[in-house]
């Protein structure tokens, strides 16, 4: 079922970086429990693949709409997300973001599906690898909740220390040139 969730969240991300966007993503992430319940515990509590594309709202604001697909500690789970990001030029092919997502999604439980909720909070440095393709490291607090989940444990809200691989593919550019006839 996740596989399924992650391949449709990739369908999506790429016919919708081929039609309108103008940058497609994707990100590795590794969760790392600081809190439940607003208790401290430090654990490794998780892992995500996500996709999505990128809109550009002006030269520096960037939204992101996309699909996640992974597992905390209470199981898969298949998110939307939505976030929006700022980018800051540091040299010519480096630049640092920050920015927010949010998600809202599934926990893939038995008997049923369960709601799931997150916001996350980030921050990274990207780089350019080739004039198609940007690559970084994003780390970031992200807050996860389940509300049904407190039926079936104590333990239904997280807060989590994240770190991210991510690729930034860009569509190339292409250049229209204007003929003007001189007659």
């Amino acid at each position: 079922m996740a596989l399924r969730s992650l391949l449709t969240a990739c369908f999506i991300a790429w016919t919708a970086y081929g039609l309108h966007a103008q940058e497609g993503y994707l990100r590795l992430g590794s969760f790392q429990r600081i809190a439940y319940r607003n208790k401290a515990s430090f654990a490794w509590s998780g892992a995500a693949v996500s996709g999505g594309y990128t809109y550009r709202v002006s030269r520096k604001d960037r939204l992101d709409f996309g699909a996640e697909a992974g597992f905390l500690e209470w199981g898969a789970q298949t998110l939307t997300e939505v976030g929006y990001y700022r980018r800051f030029s540091v040299a010519q092919k480096l630049y640092l973001t920050a920015g927010g997502h949010i998600y809202n999604g599934m926990v893939l439980f038995r008997p049923k599906p369960l709601y799931a909720f997150a916001a996350q909070a980030r921050g990274g440095i990207m780089g350019r690898v080739h004039r198609r393709l940007d690559l970084g490291f994003v780390a970031g607090v992200r807050y996860s909740l389940t509300p049904q989940y407190r039926h079936y444990s104590d333990v239904y809200s997280y807060w989590h220390f994240t770190g991210e691989l991510v690729f930034v593919f860009r569509k190339p550019v292409r250049h229209v040139h204007h003929i003007n006839p001189s007659f």
